[in-house]
């Protein structure tokens, strides 16, 4: 049996040489990895600039013009055409801006016996 100190006076076995490392490749690979993730970003960057853009232009520039043609359109009846719906010319631009009227609830059920 050999003694503690005998294997630890042994020579070590053969080491395995340290691999290459490929400078090159190791900055082509980080360059890659760079460029991937800035691409990633500026696809996030460019939906919020495309979500930001709907909200504050398209939406309401299609909202005005929905409001234009019911305004047109509007316009276009006579008189009497405007009164069969209830209407008279001077309430159209407030029709058009969706603004509502609160009217009071009239109530036409029948009356409670007490």
């Amino acid at each position: 049996m050999s003694s503690l100190k005998d294997r630890n006076s042994a020579a070590p076995a053969a080491a395995k040489p340290a691999p290459e490392v490929d400078s090159l490749a190791l900055l082509a690979a980080a360059q890659e990895a760079r460029a991937r993730e800035v691409a990633r970003l500026i696809r996030g960057l460019a939906r919020k600039v495309k979500s930001a853009c709907n909200t504050v232009v398209v939406e309401p520039l299609a909202r005005w013009r929905r409001r234009e043609a019911l305004a047109r359109e509007l316009y276009s009846l006579d008189d009497r055409m405007l009164r069969d719906i209830g209407l008279t010319r001077s309430e159209i631009p407030f029709i058009v801006s969706g603004k509502r009227l609160e009217t009071p609830h009239q109530d036409n059920s029948p009356a409670k016996a007490a």
